[in-house]
């Protein structure tokens, strides 16, 4: 089972992406975990975003009675978040895996069958990551020929979800 070390934290929110299909959350939340919940791959939770509205919105197609809903057209990469916030106790690890997908006699292996190489994409069909935050303290200002209204919104600053790390990826090289 791959591992990934969170740090204790408060009510901070640790997105993992889980690239290529789908998992079910079948339990609740584990001691020091206050809410799992999903999201599709094109949305920035912010680390301090606790309250986010997609976390129990009806209208998150993603995240439905507690399982993942996902579908693609024929060798289409499909994306999800994983969003897991902690509790006051915080958590000092989670461990993340994807059983294999089936649905009749089709089968995606889950997240076991990666080779160990997270560079090499034969055979992989399912792959975790977890998002890192980078603190973005001012927004850049626009080119020269660029209007002003160019520059991105002040959502846009603080601690900003940006960096994949591959699970698989050895420790202090992601």
């Amino acid at each position: 089972m791959e591992k990934i070390n969170i740090s204790k934290a408060g009510k901070m929110l640790f997105p993992l992406f889980s690239l290529m299909i789908a998992v079910m959350i079948s339990c609740g939340p584990p001691a020091g975990i206050s809410r799992v919940w999903v999201i599709d791959d094109g949305e920035k939770i912010k680390k301090e975003d606790t309250s986010n509205p997609l976390s129990s919105d009806p209208a998150n197609a993603v995240w439905k009675n507690n399982a993942v809903n996902l579908f693609g057209a024929k060798n289409e990469i499909i994306a999800f978040q994983l969003i897991i916030q902690a509790d006051k106790t915080g958590v000092d690890q989670v461990n993340v895996k994807v059983s294999d997908l089936k649905n009749g006699d089709s089968v995606i292996p889950g997240s076991d069958a990666s080779p160990s190489d997270p560079f090499d994409y034969r055979g992989k069909y399912v792959e975790l990551f977890t998002e890192h935050y980078l603190n973005m303290v001012k927004r850049s200002p626009p080119l020269w020929f660029f209007s002003e209204t160019a520059v991105p919104p002040a959502y846009y600053t603080g601690w900003v979800p940006d960096c994949l790390i591959p699970f698989s990826a050895p420790p202090e090289k992601g």
